[in-house]
Parts: C-alpha cells; sequence; structure tokens
C-alpha cells in the first residue's frame, strides 16, 4: 500500500500538559520489513519510530507513533518530552484507509514535573 500526505505539510502541536511514556523505538524502514533499508530524511539522517502511550490532562488515553530524525537511535524509554511535535494527516492511494501521523525534532527523558 503506498501513502501519501494529504493537506500539506504537518502543523505544530502542543501536548502540554499531557504525560508521554515510551515505550519503543526502532529504525523506520523502507519497506515496513525490519531487515531491509533504514529510511532517511532528506539531510541522511536515519528515521526513528518511537512508540509512545499519552495521558492527557482530561484523563483519557491515547498511543502515538512518532517519527524523528537522528544520527543515532534515541535511548528514551518511560516518560518522555517530544521536541518540535507536528501532526499531519496521510491517506493511501487507492483513497480506503488514513490516519494521523506524527514528527518531532528529538525526544528527551521528562524531568520531575514536564
Amino acid at each position: 500500500m503506498s501513502i501519501r500526505q494529504l493537506g500539506g505539510t504537518p502543523i505544530p502541536c502542543d501536548l502540554r500538559g499531557a504525560t508521554i511514556q515510551v515505550v519503543a523505538i526502532a529504525g523506520k524502514t523502507i519497506d515496513g520489513r525490519p531487515e531491509s533499508e533504514q529510511k532517511k530524511n532528506d539531510k541522511g539522517l536515519p528515521l526513528w519510530s518511537v512508540d509512545a502511550f499519552v495521558t492527557f490532562m482530561t484523563g483519557e488515553l491515547g498511543t502515538m507513533s512518532v517519527t524523528i530524525p537522528s544520527a543515532q537511535k534515541p535511548t528514551v524509554l518511560g516518560p518522555a518530552r517530544l521536541e518540535g511535535l507536528k501532526v499531519g494527516q496521510w491517506i493511501s492511494d487507492s483513497g480506503r484507509s488514513g490516519g494521523l501521523y506524527w514528527q518531532a525534532t528529538a525526544v528527551y527523558a521528562a524531568k520531575g514535573g514536564e
């Protein structure tokens, strides 16, 4: 299945007050198979998929998978904060499926109260 962005570039997203718990990090690959070549951004940096649980200020729970460019695999697990978080929309070429995608410039361990 081939996908494309819908509605242009992703927009900034502020999750202030939300608690983010990183649970897994893996390299994004060209075809989604772990043994395949890792995707890179236009600057040649490897792309990483950071999976997290999110607890919003309202108490609602959610999950997110955030794409982050980094020369080295991020090592953050547990409480985290995302820098430069953006959200966009994607759609399959067939138009039968779609959803949101998340991007950030970096992930850091959260310090007390973040």
